[in-house]
């Protein structure tokens, strides 16, 4: 009756954060990410509230798998080759500046943090793409729950105050040294689907079920290729054969052109922060999340000078520079608010596209980066 309570819980809960994210001010300023960690960590240290740690457990290692294909079908890596070069070179400066920050970070942090290179892995992986990609790399090098909960925490936590920075001086700040925006590129790109609204219900069950079922064989042929090379699962090969494969798959367009897979994968991800929050220990947190703080800050800090130094070098203008460091970090769904708060609609589509080519190259970035 608890696992039952428990995943009903799990399921719905983000669904009621998503309606209340449209109307309730409050709700739309913290997002649904944060309030799905929150409540799970507030379910899980209250004592009157029974919780089955090895269902949550359960729930983040099936989630984050099916999670990845669902995110990488509506990747449309052709049509993000044409973009102006200067938006590939802008999402090379982030990808550059993320693997120094996170190396030098961890060569200053030896020995004050446990597990560091998989700390550091994780965290370059999710500063590539964003929190499917922690959670795939984590999964991939066996890092301890509480580790990746505090991991977690912390990027929330630092990541959320530089968002509020971003949208209200970063565009200013970033004018003054660097040229402003033109816009060159061809706009034959067209945004990833991030609604239903258009569609009918049957059309939208169908259009699911079909997404759910190429990530699960995708899953499956994951793990058999596993098997037939190690004779076992081994999870840093399941990880990297699941996102090559949905990379493959985009390549097809009816599966690219899926209208729900996108939505799917990001409610699947809900689910999990929901359930990894609920293993979290709050005593754990406060006694050892420090260290953690100064860790992800540093990153960050390290990551952000770099970033807009290689921008400076290659003449990249600021609207550009700063609409793939905040897709490299955050992900497609913080787009939006950025261009809204830069007032130029014309990158949101190139933004939307290097977020999702973010999810592919994180994993990667993030496993090397450990190594």
């Amino acid at each position: 009756m608890i696992i039952f309570l428990q995943a009903l819980a799990f399921i719905c809960l983000p669904s009621i954060f998503l309606w209340a994210e449209k109307r309730i001010k409050i709700v739309t300023l913290l997002g649904t990410v944060i309030l799905c960690y929150g409540i799970g960590l507030l379910v899980g240290n209250l004592p009157f509230i029974p919780i089955d740690t090895t269902f949550s457990k359960t729930m983040t290692e099936m989630s984050v798998p099916l999670a990845i294909p669902l995110l990488l079908f509506n990747v449309d890596l052709k049509a993000w080759l044409h973009l102006a070069p200067k938006t590939l070179l802008a999402f090379l400066c982030s990808i550059i500046a993320v693997t120094f920050a996170t190396i030098v970070t961890g060569i200053l942090f030896q020995g004050k943090l446990p597990e560091l290179s998989k700390v550091a892995g994780m965290l370059a992986g999710v500063f590539v793409g964003g929190t499917p990609n922690m959670s795939a790399i984590g999964m991939a090098l066996n890092v301890k729950q509480e580790i990746f909960v505090l991991l977690s925490a912390s990027d929330l936590l630092v990541c959320g105050v530089y968002f509020f920075i971003v949208l209200s001086i970063g565009q200013r700040t970033l004018l003054l040294f660097l040229p402003r925006y033109e816009n060159k590129q061809s706009g034959s790109i067209s945004i990833p689907p991030s609604s239903t609204v258009h569609l009918s219900r049957p059309k939208i069950i169908l259009d699911g079920t079909y997404s759910l079922l190429l990530a699960a064989i995708i899953m499956a042929i994951s793990v058999g290729l596993s098997y037939l090379f190690y004779k076992e699962i081994s999870v840093p090969f399941f990880i990297m054969m699941l996102t090559s494969l949905a990379i493959l798959a985009s390549f097809y367009p009816p599966i690219r052109n899926l209208k729900t897979s996108y939505i799917l994968g990001q409610y699947i991800l809900f689910i999990f922060c929901i359930a990894i929050g609920s293993m979290a220990s709050i005593s754990m947190i406060a006694s050892v999340g420090m260290n953690f703080i100064f860790f992800t800050s540093t990153v960050l800090i390290i990551s952000i000078f770099v970033n807009f130094f290689l921008a400076y070098l290659a003449k990249i203008d600021a609207d550009t520079a700063l609409i793939t460091h905040i897709a490299a970090i955050y992900g497609p769904a913080f787009i939006g608010p950025v261009a809204d708060s830069m007032k130029n609609k014309d990158i949101v589509v190139s933004g939307i596209t290097t977020g999702l080519v973010g999810y592919a190259d994180g994993n990667y970035v993030g496993i090397a980066v450990s190594y």
